[in-house]
C-alpha cells in the first residue's frame, strides 16, 4: 500500500509558523525511549513498525526494549501527533495481517532537535570536567 501524504518534508519543517502568543503552548519533551523510537523511525523509514524500531534501538544504542514498551512509545508520539500510523497490505501468506506502519511529523522532528539542542548545552563545557577524566 502507497504511504499516505502529508509525511515529513524539508519545505513543511523549515517554513515559518504562525504563534499566537495569546495562549503559550506548552511543549511537550520527550522521554529517552520516545526519543529513541523517533530516531529509529527516521532511520527506517518505509519499515517503520514496531519489530524493526525494535531492533534499530538494539543494534545502534545497545539499548534492549520489549515491543510492548515500543508500542506505549508510539501510541504516546501519535496521540500528541508526532507520528502518523497506517496498515498495510496483509502479508502475502495464509491468515497474513496487516502491518502498522509510522512515520514521524513534522512536530515529532521538532521535539526531537529540541531535546538535542537541550542537551547540548546541558553538555556545553562539561567534556573536560573532572569528574570525566579518566573515563570512558
Amino acid at each position: 500500500m502507497a504511504r499516505p501524504c502529508g509525511g515529513l518534508g524539508i519545505d513543511h519543517i523549515l517554513a515559518p509558523r504562525k504563534i499566537n502568543h495569546a495562549e503559550p503552548r506548552r511543549l511537550p519533551v520527550l522521554n529517552e525511549t520516545e526519543q529513541l523510537v523517533l530516531l529509529a523511525l527516521l532511520r527506517l523509514e518505509e519499515d517503520g513498525y514496531a519489530i524493526p524500531v525494535q531492533r534499530e534501538i538494539e543494534e545502534r544504542a545497545g539499548r534492549s526494549l520489549s515491543v510492548t514498551a515500543v508500542y506505549a512509545a508510539l501510541d504516546r508520539l501519535e496521540r500528541q501527533q508526532m507520528v502518523e500510523s497506517w496498515l498495510s497490505e496483509p502479508l502475502p501468506e495464509r491468515g497474513g495481517r496487516a502491518r502498522k506502519h509510522y512515520r514521524i511529523l513534522p512536530e515529532g522532528a521538532a521535539a526531537l532537535r529540541r531535546e538535542r539542542e537541550a542537551l547540548a548545552r546541558m553538555w556545553d563545557g562539561l567534556e573536560t570536567h573532572q569528574a570525566f577524566r579518566g573515563t570512558r
